[in-house]
This record gives C-alpha cells, sequence and structure tokens, in this order.
C-alpha cells in the first residue's frame, strides 16, 4: 500500500510535480498518533478506576490497538482510492500533455501508467478496434500485436462503444497467444476526449493489483489521456498550418505585414523583402511613413483601411513593384485597430506585361512603333490639333535600293540595315516627332503640332539628306536612298486614314519622279 505513495516528483519531460498523497500520509500518522495515545492513556482507567488487573489491561489495550489499527487502514484505504481517482488522471494529463507528439504520448502514457499501476505490458491503439492501429506497444513482442487484436476484439469494442472500462481475467486462450499469464488481469481502457472515444488501452498487470480493477480510476485515466491527445492533435494541426503558412509566405513571392492604428510597423516577413534587401527587424517598430518614400503614396490607402476599407494598390520601390492589398482588422467593439498587408511581387509580372504591350505595339526587328501605335497616336495627335487648329503632317518613307540589298546579300544583311535606318531616323526627326515601320521598307513619321508647310518641307530635306548615303552593316557598304510623301492636314485629309492614303500616293509620285525626292500630296 505504502509504495504506491511514492510519486514522481517530476514528469518525464522534467516539470516539477507536487504529491498528492502527502496530505494522506500525514493525516494517517497522526491520527495513528492521536489514537494510540488515547488507547494508552486510558489503560490507567481500566487498571485503577474498572480494577482490571495487569494482564487484562495489557489485553485490553493490544486488542483495541489492533481494532484501531484495522479501522485507520480501511478508512485510509479508501480515502487513497478516491485521492488516487482524481491524482493518477491529473498526472496522466499533465505528462502525456507534456509529449513533444502525439506519437510520442502514447510511450509517455506506458511509462507513467508502468509506474503508477505496476502493469506488465501495454498497448495503446486508437480507432475502431478491428481496424485499430498501433500507437505503443511495450512488454509484449510485436508477434502479438495481431492476436491482442483478434483475441480481445469483442471485448475491445464494447469498452470502444460504451466508453467503459473492462477489465478481464486470465483466459486459456489469452495464456496461450501470450497476452497474459496465468495470475493477471488484462485491462480495456477508453480513450475518451469529449465524449468520442479515440482508441483503447490495453495493460495486463498483478491479478491483486486492486487499481488494475478499479473501473473508475481506469475510466478517468483515459479520459486524461484522450483529453491531452485531442489537445496534441490540435496542437499538431495548427503547427502544421502554421508550417504551411509560412513555407507559403517563405516561398512565395510576397510579404505579410501588419500596422497599427498609428501606422507602425508590427509584423513583417516574407520572400518578397529579399530583393528590397530588407530584414524584418530594420523596419518593425518604425512607421510606414518613415519607411515608404513620399513617390510611394501609401497614406491614402492606409486611410481607406483604417477607416475599414479593403484597398488595392500598386507602390513602385525603385525597380520594385508591389501589388499592395490592405484590410481592416477590427477588435470586439468593431474598431479598427489593425491593418493587414499583403504585398505581392510584381515586378518580372510587370515586365513581362510590359514586354507583350512593347511587342503588341512596336517592331520586333527594329523596335520602332508599329502601324497600330502609329494610327493610336495620330488619332490623339489629330484631335489635339482640331482643338487648337494647329496642322500636322504624315510623313511616307520608302527606301530606295533596299530590295536589291536584300535580293543580292540575303536577309540577314537587309535585316541589320534596317536596325541602322531606325536608329538613322530616331536621329533625324525633332523632338516631339513619332517614327514607325509599317512594313518591309516603309516608315511613317508623324509630325504633331507644326506651325506651317514649311517645317514639313525642312524635316523631309533632312530626311533625304541623312538616308541618301552610303550605309555599313555586317562589314558590307550599301547605297541606299529615301522617297518621301507629304501629307498635310486639314488640305490632305481630315483623319488618320486619309492622311496615310495620301501621303502613300505622294511616295509614289516622288518615285515616279525619279527617287531620292520629297512630293506632297498636293502637288
Amino acid at each position: 500500500m505504502f509504495r504506491v505513495l511514492n510519486f514522481a516528483a517530476r514528469t518525464p519531460s522534467g516539470v516539477p510535480v507536487s504529491d498528492p498523497f502527502a496530505e494522506v500520509r500525514v493525516l494517517k500518522m497522526w491520527t495513528r498518533v492521536g489514537v494510540y495515545t488515547i488507547i494508552i492513556l486510558f489503560g490507567a482507567v481500566d487498571y485503577y478506576l474498572i480494577g482490571l488487573d495487569f494482564w487484562q489491561t495489557m489485553y485490553v489495550r493490544f486488542a483495541s490497538l489492533a481494532v484501531a489499527t484495522g479501522a485507520i487502514e480501511i478508512i485510509f484505504r479508501q480515502s487513497l482510492k478516491l485521492r488516487k481517482r482524481s491524482a493518477y488522471p491529473a498526472r496522466v494529463l499533465v505528462d502525456s500533455g507534456a509529449a513533444a507528439t502525439v506519437s510520442t504520448a502514447g510511450d509517455v502514457l506506458a511509462e507513467t501508467l508502468t509506474g503508477l499501476l505496476n502493469v506488465r505490458a501495454i498497448a495503446v491503439t486508437l480507432g475502431r478496434p478491428a481496424e485499430a492501429t498501433y500507437l505503443t506497444l511495450r512488454g509484449w513482442p510485436e508477434g502479438v500485436k495481431q492476436p491482442l487484436i483478434e483475441c480481445l476484439n469483442a471485448q475491445a469494442l464494447v469498452c470502444y462503444e460504451s466508453q467503459e472500462a473492462v477489465v478481464l481475467p486470465a483466459t486459456t486462450g489469452m495464456i496461450e497467444e501470450g497476452i497474459c499469464e496465468s495470475r493477471e488481469v488484462v485491462a480495456l481502457v477508453p480513450i475518451v476526449a469529449f465524449d468520442q472515444t479515440l482508441g483503447v488501452v490495453i495493460a495486463a498487470g498483478d491479478e491483486h493489483q486492486q487499481d488494475l480493477r478499479d473501473a473508475e480510476l481506469l475510466r478517468g485515466v483515459g479520459n486524461a489521456f484522450g483529453v491531452a491527445l485531442d489537445s496534441l492533435r490540435q496542437r499538431e494541426e495548427i503547427q502544421a498550418k502554421e508550417e504551411r503558412l509560412r513555407a507559403v509566405v517563405t516561398a512565395a513571392p510576397v510579404a505579410i505585414f501588419l500596422l497599427d492604428a498609428s501606422g507602425v510597423f508590427t509584423l513583417l516577413e516574407g520572400r518578397a523583402l529579399e530583393r528590397l534587401s530588407i530584414q524584418p527587424g530594420e523596419i518593425v517598430g518604425r512607421s510606414v511613413y518613415e519607411v515608404m518614400p513620399q513617390s510611394a503614396n501609401v497614406e491614402e490607402p492606409f486611410t481607406r483601411a483604417l477607416e475599414g476599407e479593403t484597398v488595392r494598390t500598386v507602390v513602385e520601390l525603385g525597380e520594385t513593384s508591389l501589388e499592395v492589398e490592405l484590410g481592416p482588422l477590427r477588435d470586439a467593439d468593431g474598431r479598427v485597430t489593425t491593418v493587414i498587408g499583403v504585398a505581392t511581387d510584381v515586378t518580372e509580372r510587370k515586365r513581362a506585361e510590359d514586354m507583350i504591350r512593347h511587342l503588341a505595339f512596336h517592331d520586333s526587328l527594329t523596335g520602332l512603333a508599329n502601324r497600330e501605335l502609329f494610327e493610336r497616336t495620330l488619332t490623339e495627335a489629330l484631335a489635339e490639333a482640331k482643338e487648337h487648329g494647329h496642322p500636322l503632317a504624315v510623313l511616307f518613307v520608302d527606301l530606295d535600293g533596299f530590295k536589291q540589298v536584300n535580293d543580292t546579300y540575303g536577309h540577314s544583311e537587309g535585316d541589320a540595315l534596317l536596325k541602322a535606318v531606325a536608329r538613322r531616323l530616331n536621329e533625324l526627326i525633332r523632338e516631339g516627332d513619332f517614327v514607325a515601320r509599317i512594313g518591309g521598307d516603309e516608315f511613317l513619321v508623324l509630325l504633331p503640332a507644326m506651325k506651317d508647310q514649311a517645317e514639313a518641307v525642312a524635316v523631309s530635306d533632312r530626311l533625304l539628306v541623312g538616308l541618301n548615303a552610303d550605309w555599313q552593316a555586317n562589314g558590307r557598304t550599301f547605297r541606299l536612298g529615301a522617297s518621301i510623301g507629304v501629307a498635310l492636314y486639314p488640305q490632305d485629309g481630315e483623319d488618320g486614314s486619309e492622311l496615310m492614303r495620301s501621303a502613300d500616293k505622294a511616295m509614289y509620285a516622288a518615285k515616279s519622279r525619279g527617287k531620292g525626292c520629297y512630293a506632297t500630296a498636293a502637288h
């Protein structure tokens, strides 16, 4: 009886635990001292007042001591039993709850119950008995796993479904299968967490071990382990979700941050910080207005988020583009106290979009604008010319001699020559003018906001001089020229299509005059 009172002072994880039986032990000792003292003192009464002789007095004293001792043992045995029903489950809850994982919790339970109940062998199973998986097997060889389930399946199912502990005496079949020995019992303990049965604990121990026969005690132990196991499961699920979230934050080009109501960073992490060469420790505790440049324009989106609005915006920080979404977090009173933000690094996406946009509106060989972009630009320039009443001109430039180069030396030489011509055109036009390649060796030049027709003539002369020259491409020298058609707004056309057709006709007119010159649509 006194062996079980030696309660371990620490859990397997090293957590100190007070001895729950100390009060019972002390109370029992002082009860004995008090009762024995009274019995001995009453010996004088028997001897002097009642008149018993010495031997009669000693007999009464020893008989009284024996009866008192038996009564004290019975009373405190019951007290100890009741104390165990609360202390053992509490110890199981503390020990198992301190386990690192669900898988190690079974080993911790086996160790704890081996010390508390003096069991020889123990198995912790999860799930319904027929499909149960072993969490822990101690004291039995591996070969007993299958017989253990098959032999005890019916009783384990009753234990699982009723949520009541079952104590089985040794049977011939159990002894032959190696489940227990002849003087042992097998206890089946349901693992229960909040009315849900998680599994069954199977333990074999001495049949004289009263604790192993106390169904109420065993049920409390099973409930305590069930609560600990459920808590560990939830903790592992939370940790797994946190790890997945952290993995996403770490792997994805995003940054997650929290701002308090005054705009101070309280959290900042994510891979998007790498491009900015920012360490979270450098930012947390500082104001967003201090960290972000004024050009980022963060005040207006942050203010709207504090007012309860979900805001999306794009912030440019140097060469990095961040797509930022801000959302309000409210307290119990509904007030916005924190703004949560997710910043996604869209630099590469923006570059890809810019590249696609550039390819859609530019010539892939020369990098000049294509026909579509030229037409859009011409439409905008015409609207401005109509509004302010000033003329503009469209020049249609066609290279003379290019077809011969292409046919003689191949497309490689021709492409190199076209690139050189495109660079020369950009050098020859005025600031504000616009040049495009519309195919082959044909180019369009837009002269917006002119003062008079003379400007178109001057630019045409400059282009002819600059293009009628010897050209170097891939180590070869070529002689090229140009024919230019000039169409003026408004006399040669009032919309873009009409002006481009007029310029095209004027270009053919220049070629019919002998090439190397310009012609206007009006002449």
